[in-house]
Formats: structure tokens, C-alpha cells, sequence
């Protein structure tokens, strides 16, 4: 997500996803290659058909994202656009009465047993009816420089950013900790305990 100030009165959020075009367009190359390519078994064409098709859902489903804040003529705007159409959606900018900053943490396993751990932040415009409109924030690979550079902290400026310019507070929502997991843990075992020791 690229974040602008076109002026004092004008923020723009833009997220052109060309990651999910190119995962797409390769997806569908490379299940189109194997339904070329390898012999016309029943694995290696179901194979192939899968890949194609989920390359051609991405590649026609993603969207260009784009969010105009205007002081100016207090307006929110968000658009998305996309090869099969979009949508787009306009309210008055002082509905919106906080930010949530939300991330959460996936892992996927490859076919060759390595598992990667990915961060995705989410941007929530809360209104003033408790609506919250997300917004994909970014995708971070966790990796060893995690340990030194955060990239929470990127993503909490980015937001702050928003936040200030609207005027309004950041809350942030946040995975539990290895820390908070072990006490959630320890904390179930201990109750069992005393529910097992009662007469």
C-alpha cells in the first residue's frame, strides 16, 4: 500500500496488487505448461487444470485499490478495479472515527517440506455506526532480519500517518505474543487442575 499526501488537504492510499496479476499469469503459465507438456495421464492433467484454473481466479479477481481522503470537500472515496469490473464506495470523511491495525500470521508448507511464515496487516476505517472497512495493508515474509528490523514498525508508522491526518486513534490488534500464548496455556492446565482436585 503507497501512501501520498497530494497536499494538506489530500491523502491517497494505492495498491496496484501487481503481485496477485503476476501470481495469476503464472499459475495459469504453469498449469497451461503441464497440461501441454507432460504425458496425458489423469494426475498430471488434474494437476495442470487446477493450476490453471486457480491462476485464472486470481489473475480476473484481483483489484487495484484506491482510497482518497479530502478534507477539502470532506469525502472518503475507495475504489476497486479489476479486470471483471470493480466497485466503489463514498461517505462523508467525518463518519470515520478510528483506525484498527490488524495483523495476523500465516504458514504455508511446500511440497518439499520448507514452511514459510508470512505477516499480513490489515487497515480498518471504523465509522461512527461501528462499521469497519478493511483495507490489505501489506505482506511481509517473516524471515532472520525480523529480529533486528521490525517490520511492525513500518506498518505502525504507515498507519500513525493516516491516523494523524485524520485526526482520529489507532488501535492496534495484534496476534498473542509466545509469551501470552504460554500463560494462556498454563492458565487452561491450572484450571483443569483445580477442577480435577474438587471433591
Amino acid at each position: 500500500m503507497k501512501i501520498t499526501i497530494e497536499n494538506a488537504s489530500v491523502m491517497k492510499l494505492r495498491d496496484n496488487n501487481f503481485t496477485g496479476f503476476i501470481m495469476g499469469a503464472v499459475l495459469f503459465l504453469v498449469g497451461a505448461a503441464i497440461l501441454v507438456f507432460l504425458p496425458k495421464d489423469i494426475l498430471p492433467m488434474a494437476v495442470g487444470a487446477v493450476f490453471a484454473l486457480l491462476g485464472l481466479y486470481l489473475f480476473f479477481t484481483t483489484k487495484i485499490v484506491n482510497v482518497v481522503l479530502d478534507k477539502g470537500s470532506g469525502k472518503f472515496s475507495l475504489s476497486l478495479r479489476g479486470i471483471l469490473g470493480g466497485g466503489a464506495r463514498e461517505m462523508e470523511l467525518s463518519r470515520i472515527t478510528g483506525l484498527i491495525l490488524q495483523k495476523s500470521i500465516s504458514t504455508s508448507r511446500s511440497s518439499k517440506g520448507n514452511s514459510s511464515t508470512n505477516y499480513d496487516y490489515t487497515l480498518k476505517f471504523v465509522t461512527d455506526s461501528k462499521e469497519e472497512i478493511p483495507l490489505e495493508f501489506g505482506r511481509v515474509s517473516a524471515g532472520l532480519t525480523d529480529m533486528i528490523v521490525s517490520p511492525d514498525e513500518a506498518k505502525r508508522r504507515d498507519a500513525k500517518k493516516v491516523a494523524d491526518f485524520l485526526g482520529v486513534q489507532i488501535k492496534e490488534v495484534w496476534p498473542p505474543s509466545v509469551g501470552e500464548m504460554m500463560g494462556m496455556i498454563k492458565s487452561s492446565i491450572d484450571s483443569q487442575m483445580a477442577e480435577r482436585q474438587k471433591p
